[in-house]
């Protein structure tokens, strides 16, 4: 935890709040967006079974976010949603089908997923798009929501296929190696120059987490 004039604050929880905070800042660029849900995959991949409790607020940016741009020309943006998802469901399926069943969204977010995958050019997007949807199969069938079960040859043909474009894509020398990740387009945000050095935005709970740095 870190010590700031409120208090004490918890890591992850400085993590949450720079991540809602960059969504809902109007200011922020969509590429700058991208980046801060990118941090959710962060926790998801190294805090395993550690963070079952902040699934139900990873979900609620996320899949806002997803409302939000499901018509956006540009993909990027949900093409990183997606890579939270994937990252979501490999953490723990079960956990995450219940928080989509929660909201009731679960066959439209496969359903859109499926349809993405086809123009979703990065590797990252590929292989937790690949990961989260085959993730799914680790669960008994028992517990499968019903209308999960019933997609389930749809999300293993669309797995399958994108793997397979993967490994192509591989042999062809078109994709580096799994360590490099490469921005989604329109992530260079031309035109566009931040904020000015007199409009940061600051709180006690920033700068104490930079200090702690």
């Amino acid at each position: 935890s870190a010590v700031t004039p409120e208090g004490s604050i918890k890591y992850i929880d400085m993590i949450f709040s720079i991540v809602s905070k960059t969504l809902h800042e109007n200011r922020s660029s969509e590429s700058e967006q991208r980046k801060a849900l990118s941090l959710y995959m962060s926790v998801l991949h190294n805090c395993t079974g550690q963070v079952d409790s902040y699934l139900p607020t990873i979900n609620d940016i996320a899949l806002g976010k997803l409302g939000q741009q499901v018509n956006a020309e540009n993909p990027s943006t949900r093409h990183v949603v997606f890579q939270v998802l994937g990252s979501a469901l490999y953490y723990n399926p079960e956990l995450e089908l219940a928080e989509l069943g929660k909201r009731g969204v679960t066959q439209q977010v496969f359903q859109q997923w499926i349809k993405e995958i086809e123009g979703m050019d990065g590797w990252l997007s590929q292989k937790m798009t690949v990961l989260g949807l085959l993730s799914v199969l680790r669960l008994p069938t028992a517990v499968l929501p019903h209308n999960v079960g019933a997609m389930i040859p749809d999300i293993i043909s669309a797995a399958v296929k994108l793997a397979a474009k993967m490994k192509e894509d591989v042999e062809k020398g078109q994709k580096d190696d799994d360590a490099a990740i490469e921005p989604e387009a329109g992530d260079d945000d031309d035109g566009w120059e931040g904020f000015g050095e007199d409009e940061d935005v600051t709180s006690p709970n920033d700068e104490a987490y930079v200090s702690a740095l």
